[in-house]
């Protein structure tokens, strides 16, 4: 069975995939931009190797960009080309929120898309997905809850990470 860190790399990868249309590192590309997540790989911290996020607040327009980092210096400014450098920035994209993660559901499903039930004059999705057939032809009964009280697929249940994931074509194991 998968770990859940695995399921979560695997989740990202599929769903900036199918968002943007691409490879996953052109997709890493296209998401630098306001809120897109950074680790700075080669940061210190009293003078060892200490990876830390940061956070894509503005781009000048001018090729530098400005990322606001969590320890030492609060906003730093590096190039376009320094944060494309693999061995020094790995670049995580924009958090996987419930209406990104929905908008990849429906790019998947766009043939099948997911009609809504209507409850009292309100469109409710339904996330049970009854009779859903993945690749190799089984038959599974899907369901997940998202927890509005935490913004991203990352913080929400094991079971509705693995459901994402099943849903957006990983193996289930």
């Amino acid at each position: 069975m998968k770990t859940l860190e695995n399921i979560q790399k695997e989740n990202r990868k599929m769903i900036l995939e199918t968002i943007q249309g691409c490879s996953y590192e052109e997709a890493l590309e296209k998401e630098l931009g306001f809120g897109c997540k950074v680790i700075d790989i080669k940061h210190q911290f009293f003078g060892e190797y200490s990876p830390e996020e940061m956070v894509f607040v503005e781009d000048t327009g001018d090729q530098s960009f400005y990322f606001k980092h969590y320890r030492g210096n609060p906003l730093v400014e590096t190039s376009r080309q320094s944060i494309l450098d693999k061995n020094r920035y790995e670049i995580l994209g924009k958090p996987l929120t419930l209406d990104r993660v929905l908008l990849a559901l429906f790019k998947k499903y766009k043939d099948e898309p997911i009609q809504p039930e209507i409850i009292n004059n309100f469109p409710i999705i339904n996330f049970t997905f009854h009779e859903f057939v993945n690749d190799i032809g089984t038959t599974l009964e899907l369901s997940w809850d998202w927890d509005l009280t935490k913004l991203t697929l990352e913080e929400q249940s094991e079971e509705t990470q693995r459901a994402v994931h099943i849903l957006m074509g990983g193996e289930n194991d």
